[in-house]
């Protein structure tokens, strides 16, 4: 199946569940459904056809969200964009794919000066609209969906090539091993154009659950008292975030009762650490995880039960991958 069609089908089970919570904004799935094809049908308009690719350069935000989804549905490959890097470094992502078009907004808009074709989009640009229904791409499972440049810790990034097979390959298993249901709600402070991130996106909009996006953590009592009240059921970060919480916050005063898992990825966390973490929150099941931008997103997880007993590790294989 394509991503569209798992959104597709998600709108049909769930259509009233919040799909985006950010502060006051609240997306439900029946409305992501017919915004994205709103915008789908724009982008069409404007040229978009199946095999192009098109740059998001956009904060974390129910924009976001529809963006990505309308872009697939025109059959083009969706080209998530840093929002932290500098023209330069923009410019050199945007010679390397060669988009047809870049979505953002006005507060980014001055960073593509140098970009031909820049779609400048706002939520209230964006409206439902009953006929609006794009036309059949043809779009196969094997297609191109998202290149993802990597961070570029080794190099000069460059641009991963994922299918909509491989994304919703690795989306359902990681679904299947935190058992995602429609229930959970994701605090999402990991940004979408990282493919921890996108991960988070894809695996909540499969599962028909909620993503909570609050931009602030640079206050993370901020983002905390976001949790307790949407009662996130998930919270994943890399272990910078964990170190912030456990000593830069006032994370021992709040019980988030409604919490269930964390997840942990983006780099080895220390034993230290983690021990202190579960101590804190002991009724938190804690997943650390691995994975490669080149393998979608994940590749193992290391499950709470032997947490304690294999603390250094990072897990086994998750379902459906060998190593």
């Amino acid at each position: 199946m394509l991503l569209t069609d798992l959104l597709k089908k998600t709108a049909k089970n769930f259509p009233n569940n919040w799909a985006v919570v950010y502060q006051k904004e609240r997306l439900s799935y029946a409305d992501l459904e017919s915004l994205s094809d709103f915008l789908a049908c724009q982008l069409v308009d404007r040229g978009v056809k199946k095999g192009d690719r098109v740059g998001l350069l956009l904060e974390n935000s129910p924009l976001y969200v529809i963006a990505f989804f309308s872009v697939l549905k025109t059959g083009a490959v969706v080209v998530p964009m840093n929002t932290q890097l500098v023209t330069r470094e923009l410019e050199s992502i945007i010679s390397d794919c060669q988009p047809a078009m870049v979505i953002t907004d006005d507060s980014h808009k001055q960073s593509l000066d140098a970009f031909k074709d820049i779609a400048v989009f706002s939520m209230s640009s964006i409206r439902y609209t009953p006929d609006a229904s794009p036309q059949s791409a043809s779009a196969k499972e094997t297609d191109l969906a998202m290149i993802i440049y990597t961070s570029g810790t080794t190099g000069k990034p460059k641009g991963v090539m994922l299918s909509h097979r491989n994304l919703v390959a690795n989306a359902e298993s990681i679904v299947n091993y935190l058992k995602l249901s429609s229930s959970d709600s994701m605090m999402v402070i990991l940004p979408f154009y990282y493919s921890y991130g996108n991960s988070l996106l894809t695996t909540h909009i499969i599962a028909g659950a909620t993503l909570v996006i609050d931009n602030r953590f640079v206050f993370p009592n901020v983002v905390l008292e976001t949790m307790e009240k949407e009662k996130v059921t998930g919270f994943a970060g890399v272990p910078s975030h964990f170190a912030i919480l456990l000593r830069k916050s006032a994370l021992r005063n709040y019980k988030l009762t409604n919490l269930r898992y964390v997840t942990q990825a983006g780099g080895g966390m220390p034993a230290s650490m983690i021990k202190e973490f579960t101590e804190v929150l002991s009724h938190v099941k804690f997943f650390v995880m691995y994975g490669q931008t080149e393998a979608t997103a994940r590749l193992t997880y290391l499950a709470p039960e032997h947490l304690q007993a294999k603390l250094g590790s990072i897990g086994k294989a998750i379902p459906g991958v060998e190593l």
